[in-house]
């Protein structure tokens, strides 16, 4: 993806986590793919090593339409050991 396209190149452009809590609602249109696909709560991270961008790693469900703070803590916490790897 370009940056500034769908949720991953918005994450990757902004590098900042992009979180789309009940996502099946979102009127954006960088959410079209996602939500065509039936996710219902996605978290977007960037992987940062370095001060270079790496990538960028999401984590949907389809079950729920939102993560609890300690599951969003963990989906940060391993998106911090990926990008520590691909380092």
């Amino acid at each position: 993806l370009e940056f500034g396209q769908a949720v991953c190149g918005r994450t990757a452009e902004s590098r900042r986590v992009n979180y789309w809590p009940d996502l099946q609602a979102a009127a954006d249109a960088s959410t079209a793919g996602l939500k065509a696909i039936g996710i219902g709560v996605y978290q977007c991270h960037p992987l940062e090593a370095g001060g270079h961008l790496l990538g960028t790693l999401g984590f949907g469900s389809r079950r729920k339409t939102a993560y609890e703070a300690e599951e969003r803590t963990l989906l940060e916490a391993v998106s911090r050991h990926v990008a520590a790897v691909l380092a």
